[in-house]
């Protein structure tokens, strides 16, 4: 009988044990040591794959690096509710013509955001391109709301996804930032703010669907500042930390950025990308000096049509009309 109460009473122990164990494993995966241990290897691979190929960029863990894809990339074109066989909004182009451009621009852009885990890239893409033009024709820069596009849009557009559409800068003006701040999560609409920033109109630089001439995109860069465009985002691209990045791979564009500049001399000519995973991810020399200052993070070269860069690329236009 002792015998058998000791056996059933090591059972038990055993089988706490267990329990405790497979515990603190599943604990131990949810944690952002294991997470960061997985980049570890993801980023050995990079780094072999980018000596073995020559790319002429770097990787690194970033903040970035602790959301999913799916989370940061909701950038959908079948959101899209436009005709493709209508050239935009605007009867002809304002962008100018002719391929007389400089070999090296820099825009007008706006302080870099961070969306977080809410994938709304495409709201803090088209207030960056209004602000980045604001810039240009104000000199002096403001804070649009990104909250307010993704509570307030008539298309059901939200932290899941969204494509390109200005018409609420048009009609309806944009709340400044301080009075309806970013959560980064769908929430209710809050029509108690102000309209302050408003729009002329807007226009596609060739249609809602497609991937422009690298000489269609650099006018109306020239024109308003910057465009916002569409670009597929992979491991490797969550992981840039700087360069000129061109391990390109061919995909949909699942993420809008905004374009604020170009040079033909980098890697046979690169875009400056600004993106919205805040000032932990990315980094650039802009001025060409050799370092990379606190105000060029969050930025990206990358060499033209890589990744789709480009795709869906539009731009908002002023009362002034630039």
């Amino acid at each position: 009988m002792k015998k058998l109460l000791l056996f059933f009473t090591f059972a038990v122990w055993i089988t706490g044990l267990m329990a405790l164990t497979l515990t603190l494993a599943a604990n131990a995966g949810t944690g952002e040591t294991p997470q960061k241990n997985e980049w570890e290897k993801i980023l050995e691979e990079l780094r072999t794959e980018i000596k073995d190929n020559g790319y002429t960029y770097t990787v690194d863990y970033n903040p970035a690096c602790q959301y999913s894809l799916e989370q940061l990339c909701t950038f959908h074109s079948s959101l899209g509710h436009f005709n493709n066989n209508v050239p935009g909004s605007l009867p002809g182009k304002k962008t100018g013509s002719g391929n007389n451009r400089p070999s090296r621009c820099i825009g007008y852009y706006s302080s870099v955001k961070n969306q977080g885990p809410c994938g709304g890239a495409w709201a803090i893409g088209m207030a960056g391109a209004v602000e980045g033009l604001m810039l240009k024709t104000m000199g002096s820069e403001i804070d649009i709301s990104d909250q307010w596009l993704i509570d307030c849009n008539p298309w059901g557009w939200g932290c899941t996804g969204g494509f390109v559409d200005y018409s609420m800068f048009v009609t309806g003006g944009a709340p400044a930032e301080s009075c309806y701040p970013y959560v980064g999560q769908d929430q209710p609409c809050n029509p108690s703010c102000p309209p302050l920033y408003f729009i002329y109109d807007w226009d596609w630089v060739t249609g809602p669907y497609d991937l422009p001439p690298v000489e269609g995109i650099k006018p109306a860069i020239t024109s308003y500042g910057s465009v916002t465009a569409g670009v597929y985002v992979n491991t490797a691209f969550l992981a840039y930390s700087g360069g000129v990045f061109n391990n390109c791979t061919s995909g949909s564009a699942n993420h809008l950025v905004v374009l604020c500049g170009w040079d033909d001399s980098l890697g046979g000519g690169a875009w400056l990308l600004k993106n919205s995973w805040g000032t932990g991810w990315g980094g650039v020399d802009i001025n060409e000096n050799g370092t990379v200052d606190p105000d060029e993070k969050g930025f990206m070269w990358i060499t033209y049509n890589c990744n789709n860069v480009g795709y869906a690329a539009a731009y908002p236009i002023p009362y002034s009309g630039g």
